[in-house]
């Protein structure tokens, strides 16, 4: 690919490497590979062999960095030629195209490649909102940070996140485009969820709901009520009105026949019944939810399925159980690097260690848990923690105040082997 950057960041200022390169070809017509495409990848390689490309490795496609001089040189001939404005146009939608593409096949088994494929080209996806949002190209602005939001949040990206959704939502004339508005909304309240700001979360997903339902379309009213039930669900503080919501949008999901919809509210409704301590009720909820999820191939609903059945071994003192579903839970987050999944599944793994009274096992995976909660940003932990009465990071801390040490230096791998570490599977593989 050539369209990558000369120097990772934030994105800023940045314009896109092939448009660079052709104004370079432009300024030397006596080459021989002016104006094709197919031999301007032969200048391409021509230029690297010059030193003014540097090619990427392990990369399956083609890749190349422009040195920051040399990017400086093509912007300033870039802008001479007056079609600026157009090539930043282009380059926004190509890549609001790569993430749509991207954003239905987050939760199956392509899910850690197509992360990693966006990881790759977040400096472009930067560039690319931040003109859109400088240009007030709204409906592209709104696309592009809908469609990034799953990225965001599995890869602990929670604050830049927010940030950009928010910025996007500012931007003048938005309300104009109210289906791409909605979408943006539901980003943004995701976001908000998972850093555990419920309040956020629920004025994002109510103003979506409005939208929507204004709009008509029963599969997105059924979705946006489905998102609304979330905040008064897992704080627990208001779970008649959460359950409403779910029994109002699971009618509508099985009217349209959508199993992703109907696995969905199951799963919810399922957290709804472990809330009022519905015991026998949220397990057949939960278990009916991870049917679909099989089914689908759905391994990320999978996961949150396993993950909410261990919240409910553990509530009820089955200790055995609760350990091997969360351990279910971690090892599909952990192959796909969800950051944010894995960080809320190791808190669940330390308080099963604190209640099996291994006090140094504990430790070390809270430690690893709270470091990764801090440099992701994912506060959901901190709501579902208190929700459950579970034990305090503190408490783990300053009665084994090493082990916490060891378990806040520990990588992400690292800390998932170490959580995993008395599971076959995993032991064999160590």
């Amino acid at each position: 690919m050539i369209n990558q950057f000369a120097e990772r960041g934030s994105g800023a200022g940045q314009v896109p490497l092939a448009d660079h390169l052709v104004q370079t070809v432009r300024a030397h017509p006596h080459r021989e590979w002016r104006g094709r495409a197919g031999s301007l990848l032969t200048g391409l390689e021509e230029l690297a062999d010059q030193s003014l490309l540097r090619r990427q490795p392990d990369f399956d496609e083609p890749r190349l960095v422009m040195l920051q001089t040399i990017r400086e040189f093509a912007a300033e001939r870039l802008e001479e030629t007056g079609e600026a404005d157009l090539v930043r146009d282009r380059h926004a939608a190509a890549f609001a195209a790569l993430a749509g593409g991207a954003e239905g096949r987050l939760f199956g088994d392509e899910r850690k490649a197509q992360l990693d494929r966006l990881e790759v080209d977040h400096d472009n996806f930067r560039a690319a909102l931040d003109w859109c949002i400088s240009a007030q190209r709204t409906e592209l602005a709104l696309r592009l940070a809908t469609a990034m939001w799953r990225f965001w949040q599995m890869r602990g990206h929670l604050r830049e996140g927010r940030a950009r959704l928010e910025a996007v939502l500012s931007i003048a004339g938005s309300r104009e485009h109210a289906h791409e508005r909605a979408l943006a909304l539901e980003a943004a309240g995701g976001i908000a969820y998972w850093q555990g700001d419920m309040t956020a979360t629920q004025t994002f997903y109510d103003e979506s709901l409005a939208l929507v339902r204004e709009g008509g379309d029963p599969e997105l009213i059924a979705n946006a009520l489905y998102n609304c039930s979330f905040p008064s669900n897992v704080t627990g503080k208001d779970v008649p009105r959460a359950r409403a919501l779910l029994e109002e949008a699971l009618p509508i999901y099985r009217r349209l026949g959508n199993e992703p919809g109907i696995a969905n509210c199951l799963w919810a409704l399922g957290q709804s019944h472990v809330q009022t301590n519905d015991d026998v009720l949220a397990a057949q909820s939960l278990d009916e939810a991870a049917s679909y999820f099989r089914k689908l191939g759905n391994l990320f609903g999978l996961g949150w399925a396993q993950f909410l059945r261990a919240l409910l071994a553990l509530k009820v003192g089955d200790l055995v159980s609760g350990k091997a579903l969360a351990a279910e839970a971690l090892k599909i987050f952990a192959d796909a690097n969800d950051i944010s999944g894995v960080v809320l599944v190791l808190d669940a793994m330390a308080e099963v260690a604190y209640r099996e009274g291994d006090m140094v096992n504990a430790a070390r995976i809270g430690g690893a848990k709270a470091a990764h909660e801090v440099a992701s940003g994912a506060g959901l932990t901190t709501v579902v923690a208190m929700r459950e009465g579970w034990r305090s990071d503190q408490e783990l801390a300053g009665a084994q105040s090493a082990a916490w040490a060891e378990g806040q230096a520990m990588t992400l791998e690292q800390a998932v082997a170490y959580a995993l570490k008395s599971d076959p599977a995993v032991q064999a593989s160590l």
